[in-house]
């Protein structure tokens, strides 16, 4: 039985042109996810304790608990991640973007894929 939602993929979308890419179009190449998950640590058999951080996620995500044995990164663009990275993500989670867009309003619409669907919310930002 799971306690977590079992997500496949993570998108998002904008409704104005994000630079380069047109309005509606997945915007996942410019935005990083930064969250954490004991998937590593259990799937080694409860062995794996050494975890690599990224320095910019130390540095700039306070509230990720980083320091704790167990806890594993999950960080890199949302285009890049596969459904194992996504396996028992923390409750905290970050979206950082990596660029400004030339249009500074954008309603972002981010989904949370599963097998059996999605869960999704729009999200006004001013950059």
């Amino acid at each position: 039985m799971s306690v977590t939602n079992d997500f496949i993929g993570i998108s998002a979308v904008s409704d104005a042109d994000f630079n380069d890419i047109p309005a509606g179009q997945p915007i996942d190449s410019k935005i990083r996810i930064c969250a954490t998950s004991p998937y590593k640590f259990i799937a080694s058999g409860y062995k794996d304790e050494a975890a690599e951080w990224p320095q910019e996620m130390v540095d700039n995500h306070k509230y990720i608990w980083y320091d704790e044995i167990h806890n594993h990164p999950v960080y890199g663009f949302l285009d890049e991640m596969g459904k194992e990275d996504l396996i028992l993500l923390d409750r905290t989670i970050y979206l950082k973007f990596s660029e400004i867009p030339e249009i500074k309003s954008h309603n972002i619409t981010v989904s949370f894929l599963m097998e059996n669907g999605k869960v999704e919310r729009t999200i006004p930002v001013q950059f």
